[in-house]
């Protein structure tokens, strides 16, 4: 095996710290290391995080989701600094600091996709009260425009009644195939927006 402190073209780096997004007084970062299950020992790297952030002035919250490895932060812009924020997360637990200037390369369009599609899902769980998500929602939205096509549609402005009702059932049996099939829902955070 070779050391590789030994040779110099051989480096081993950490991992990075991922900022999925950000907003004024809101961001989210993501790092495979966050993604423990609560009561693990890497935990406690996820603990001791959360506990600094949450001592920074200006911030109201930070918090935790192991199935994503994600954290969310909300500050008060103008009290608290992201950069700041950023920086103590990645130094705390170990990873590379972000760097909006970093030369990554192109990324997949599929895979930006994936990402926004995901924070959709997220941000819609946390605005319901962790009481829906996207698989929900979007299929109740096609069979709403399903019944509105049913009952005031004169012409052929929107697709048929019928082929919403249809999608939006099929949609919703995609989504909720787990339950459909007997095993228990997922309680806590919403599953992932796989379509």
């Amino acid at each position: 095996m070779t050391d590789p402190k030994s040779s110099p073209e051989l480096k081993v780096s950490r991992e990075a710290l991922h900022l999925v997004h950000h907003h004024p007084g809101r961001l989210r970062v993501r790092a495979d290391l966050f993604r423990v299950d609560p009561g693990s020992e890497s935990m406690t790297a996820v603990e001791r995080v959360q506990r600094g952030v949450e001592r920074f002035a200006g911030v109201t919250r930070c918090e935790h989701n192991a199935r994503t490895g994600s954290l969310l932060i909300e500050y008060q812009p103008g009290v608290a600094q992201a950069e700041d924020i950023l920086a103590y997360i990645a130094d705390t637990a170990g990873l590379d600091r972000y760097s909006p200037d970093r030369e990554t390369g192109p990324r997949d369009p599929g895979l930006i996709a994936i990402d926004a599609v995901r924070e959709m899902n997220e941000i819609a769980h946390e605005l319901t009260g962790q009481r829906m998500d996207l698989r929900t929602m979007v299929p109740a939205g096609m069979i709403g425009m399903a019944a509105y096509a049913f009952a005031q549609q004169k012409g052929e402005r929107m697709p048929r009644w019928e082929n919403l009702l249809y999608w939006g059932y099929q949609l919703f049996a995609t989504f909720h195939r787990p339950e459909i099939e007997g095993g228990a829902p997922t309680q806590g955070a919403p599953r992932s927006f796989r379509p």
